[in-house]
């Protein structure tokens, strides 16, 4: 009983402060039929990643109660934001295994393709109408 009241309270503030960060969490789930079994760490990162590259009104109920394992109640926002964090926290610890070349390599790529963004002009100090 003690755990069911933990994690009850637990639930009601990770709510609370959802509701206080983000005041349109979307539509609220709660699950009244859990999973049989815990999600894999694999079957964690298929819906982590189906969820951030379709986005949450693409993922099914069954999805996003994989990703949010052990918690039955939840928000769209708060699996948004789950996905987000878990895939930034998996691409971080999986970055030291690459090689040096490679990092480069990604440094390169992503400063070429932002290289189309201008730098914003200062404002000209003779033309007060700027």
């Amino acid at each position: 009983m003690a755990a069911v009241d933990l994690e009850q309270e637990r639930n009601d503030k990770a709510t609370k402060l959802a509701a206080q960060l983000h005041p349109y969490p979307g539509r609220h789930h709660f699950l009244i039929k859990p999973l049989k079994q815990q999600p894999t760490m694999s079957e964690k990162i298929q819906a982590a990643t189906h969820i951030s590259t379709m986005g949450i009104h693409h993922s099914g109920i069954s999805t996003q109660a994989k990703l949010m394992w052990p918690l039955r109640e939840f928000t769209e926002y708060d699996v948004e934001l789950m996905a987000a964090r878990f895939l930034a926290h998996l691409l971080t610890a999986l970055l030291p295994l690459l090689p040096h070349q490679q990092i480069d390599k990604i440094w390169i790529d992503q400063g070429e393709y932002l290289s189309f963004v201008e730098e914003p002009e200062s404002p000209d100090e003779n033309n007060p109408d700027e």
